[in-house]
């Protein structure tokens, strides 16, 4: 990739399973912001789900690449070279605002308002029945492209 083009960060990993968006939405969001916005996407991931890193990379072809994050501190300096972070609730969502990287946050049954990102210009959506999966794929976009315009 050459350090003009646009990416994103899909950290995929999270322990809690409500707040782990599961990857077929993530490479229908994939999909999405690569064929409207020519986004590339990085999936990052802890080891245990690398497997699933890979197959959304599969997925969306030339469109996106797994980078191993070994550290929090390789984490932190993909993302924040990084036009956005996605991620489910969690530490990453705020190593993303702490190196200025806009995070869209999808959000559980966590509390929001207490475990959201410091900094402002970050987006969290909360799914309404306590299952980050319930949060449509159109409605991170929709997020996605309000952070475009901001």
């Amino acid at each position: 990739m050459s350090p003009k083009e646009r990416f994103v960060v899909f950290n995929i990993s999270n322990n809690r399973i409500k707040s782990k968006w599961n990857i077929d939405n993530f490479i229908h969001l994939g999909k999405k912001l690569a064929d409207l916005y020519k986004y590339k996407i990085i999936v990052t991931s802890i080891k245990d789900d690398e497997e699933n890193s890979i197959k959304i990379c599969k997925k969306l072809g030339n469109h996106a690449f797994y980078y191993e994050t070994k550290s929090i501190l390789d984490f932190a300096s993909i993302t924040s070279k990084a036009d956005f972070l996605i991620a489910g609730d969690g530490g990453a969502i705020h190593v993303g605002a702490a190196v200025k990287t806009k995070v869209i946050a999808l959000f559980g049954e966590t509390n929001e308002t207490i475990f959201g990102p410091y900094g402002e210009g970050h987006i969290i959506l909360k799914s309404p029945n306590g299952d980050v999966n319930s949060i449509p794929v159109d409605e991170v976009l929709r997020a996605f492209e309000s952070c475009l315009k901001s």
